[in-house]
């Protein structure tokens, strides 16, 4: 029977409750699994970095000054571009993404009397 994975200790109060939101929605997908603990870590560090990084850029602006006068991207700019596309990957892989759920099996058998499609077109 699959079990709800826990939040490591070492992850701070905000990655805790990303962790433990994104538990709650696979489990009402019945997708949850205790060994995706090391994978929503990850994720819910990287929706932390991000949610940082745009913080800062909404503080400072994505441009600014370069070491030799011109304008430069912000170093927060590229943390908050790498940590969402790592966001995306990382929820395509347990199955939180439309593209995902089109391929995710829970390994639930149909129940034949949801099958609208085939009431639609009787």
């Amino acid at each position: 029977a699959p079990t709800s994975p826990r939040a490591h200790r070492s992850l701070t109060a905000e990655q805790r409750r990303t962790f433990r939101t994104t538990v709650a929605e696979l489990e009402k997908m019945r997708l949850r699994c205790s060994p995706d603990g090391l994978v929503l870590e990850v994720l819910a560090g990287m929706v932390d970095f991000h949610r940082r990084a745009r913080a800062e850029l909404e503080r400072s602006g994505a441009w600014g000054p370069g070491a030799r006068g011109g304008e430069v991207t912000s170093p927060a700019w590229r943390v908050f571009r790498d940590s969402g596309t790592e966001i995306v990957r990382v929820a395509s892989e347990l199955g939180l993404t439309p593209s995902a759920r089109n391929r995710v099996s829970t390994g639930v058998p149909a129940d034949d009397d949801d099958d609208w499609a085939s009431d639609l077109f009787s």
